[in-house]
C-alpha cells in the first residue's frame, strides 16, 4: 500500500506544478547532491522552494523525504581511501542535519495558537532516501565506491540512532542492474544495513 514518488526540485520553482497529493504516501524531494567535501550542493534558493514544497504535502497527508542524489564519482575515488572514508561520514552527518531542517516562516511559529488537532511540523522532512549510483567499470573503482558507500551508510544510520526524540524513514535506491551482484548493493551488505536500522529488541530475541 506504499506509494512512494520522485519530485526534482527545480519543478517546484516558479509557477506551481499541479499535484494530486492523495495518490502518494511518501515523496522524495530531489534533491541534495554530496559534493568532495563532504557537504551538499543545492541551489541558491533551495530554502524557501523545500520550505514551500514539504509543507504543503504535510498538510495533505503525505510524507516527504528529502533525496540525496549523485551518479559520478570519479573525482571523489581519486583521493585516498582514508580520505574518502572521512568524507564520507562527514557527508552522512551532514546528511541528518538537513533531514532535521525546520521549517521557515510564520506558521512554524504559531505552533502554540493553532487547533488542538493540528500543529505545523516541526521538521521538514520524515526521513532520507539515499540515491547513490555507481558508473564504475574498473573492479578498482567498484570495490572504492563501495567501501565509500559502506562507511556512509554505517555513520547515516549510527546519526539517526543518536537523535533522540525522533525517528526516520531511511530508504535506498538501487540501481536494477546492480542489485544482489557481488559489491555495493548485494544482498548481504543490504541486509546488514537493514539489521543496523532496524536492531532486533530483546523482548524479540527471548520470545523467538
Amino acid at each position: 500500500g506504499e506509494t512512494y514518488a520522485f519530485y526534482p526540485f527545480w519543478l517546484a520553482n516558479g509557477k506551481p506544478q499541479p499535484m494530486d497529493f492523495g495518490l502518494f504516501r511518501r515523496i522524495g524531494y530531489l534533491g541534495a547532491v554530496p559534493d568532495d567535501a563532504g557537504g551538499y550542493v543545492t541551489p541558491p534558493d533551495w530554502s524557501s522552494s523545500q520550505t514551500g514544497f514539504t509543507r504543503t504535502a504535510q498538510r495533505h497527508g503525505t510524507e516527504v523525504d528529502l533525496v540525496l542524489y549523485r551518479r559520478d564519482w570519479s573525482t571523489l575515488l581519486r583521493q585516498p581511501a582514508s580520505q574518502q572514508q572521512l568524507i564520507a561520514q562527514q557527508a552522512a552527518t551532514n546528511a541528518v542535519a538537513l533531514a532535521d531542517t525546520k521549517p521557515e516562516g510564520a506558521g512554524s511559529r504559531l505552533n502554540g495558537l493553532l487547533l488542538p488537532f493540528w500543529h505545523e511540523p516541526s521538521r521538514l522532512y520524515s526521513g532520507l532516501t539515499v540515491f547513490f549510483d555507481d558508473t564504475s567499470t574498473s573492479p578498482a573503482d567498484r570495490e572504492a565506491f563501495r567501501n565509500l558507500y559502506r562507511a556512509f551508510m554505517r555513520q547515516l544510520i549510527a546519526e539517526m540512532q543518536q537523535r533522540s526524540g525522533r525517528t526516520y524513514a531511511l530508504n535506498l535506491v538501487v540501481p536494477e542492474q546492480r542489485l544482489g551482484e557481488n559489491g555495493t548493493f548485494g544482498f548481504g551488505d543490504l541486509i546488514e544495513y537493514l539489521e543496523l536500522a532496524e536492531p532486533a529488541s530483546p523482548d524479540a530475541a527471548s520470545t523467538a
